[in-house]
């Protein structure tokens, strides 16, 4: 895991439980680093092209794309584009959704946006986001361009449709039912096909879907349906395998090997290795070596 620091909490975010506001980049790099705060927070990407990290996880975003982050995520967000970047930034106060969702009814509600579960959605691509939830945020925006004494109070109930948008969306991908017939079979298989050629290739879930005709968003929760596991998880263990077989039939350097099995970064490298195998590729190869 990567270290963090923990965000402060400004005035507004405090006064008003929310903050609203835009930034801009203007060249490549970390735009912020890893950290976490208790504020739920929503970015919604205007211009540009950014990687993201999601406790430990890489996500890719660009224009139109929304990411959501719950309390107390470790993320951070790097302008991957050469052209300039921006985004609007909304922060809320945990405290305020129990002013959205009262009563013994819909007091359970929060715990969809103040609980993090395996397979939650951090990112929704433009063509997953409802007309409504657009609206909405497009009025957000015009208010902040012209700000007047009414700012906070507009904002405010914005949030709150948008929360309650949110949630709708929420509960469609938890009650949603993937249909796995003999064609998405077919389709997933040719996918695996894809990660087992391409695996040494900087490849992404967003270019295997489009290899075989197929929305991301589709995609990423009918292959988790088929085969148990994320995309991310299905590529990084079919790299391993692979690092293994090589270590322990080769005498190809550490470096090389990572290389040939899609890592740029060594040491990142070695600590995915050792978290699979609980030992170092060199120790591994040393035993062999010894035996």
């Amino acid at each position: 895991m990567p270290e963090y620091y923990v965000e402060r909490e400004n005035s507004s975010l405090s006064e008003y439980e929310i903050e609203f506001f835009l930034q801009r980049h203007s060249s490549r790099g970390f735009t912020t680093r890893s950290h976490i705060h208790p504020a739920l927070e929503l970015i919604f990407i205007q211009n540009g092209e950014y990687s993201v990290s999601v406790d430990n996880d890489e996500i890719h975003a660009c224009q139109g794309d929304l990411l959501f982050f719950r309390s107390n995520t470790i993320h951070s967000i790097q302008l991957t584009s050469d052209s300039a970047g921006s985004y609007y930034v909304l922060k809320i106060n945990p405290s305020y959704l129990f002013s959205i969702f009262r009563g013994s009814g819909q007091m359970n509600m929060t715990s969809h946006f103040l609980l993090k579960r395996r397979g939650d959605r951090v990112i929704y691509h433009s063509n997953d986001i409802s007309p409504q939830f657009k609206s909405i945020f497009d009025r957000m925006i015009n208010t902040l361009a012209n700000q007047d004494s009414f700012f906070y109070s507009e904002e405010r109930a914005y949030s709150s449709l948008l929360l309650v948008e949110m949630l709708r969306s929420m509960l469609r991908d938890h009650t949603r039912k993937i249909e796995i017939n003999e064609k998405n079979l077919s389709l997933i298989h040719t996918s695996v096909e894809y990660i087992n050629k391409n695996y040494a290739s900087d490849i992404s879930a967003e270019e295997c879907a489009a290899s075989i005709h197929m929305s991301y968003s589709y995609f990423a929760r009918l292959f988790r349906e088929v085969m148990g596991r994320t995309f991310k998880e299905y590529l990084v263990s079919v790299r391993l395998a692979k690092a293994k077989s090589i270590i322990l039939s080769t005498q190809i350097s550490i470096t090389d090997v990572a290389t040939a099995c899609g890592y740029s970064n060594l040491a990142y490298f070695i600590s995915q290795y050792k978290k699979e195998f609980g030992k170092t590729p060199r120790d591994e190869r040393n035993e062999v070596l010894k035996g």
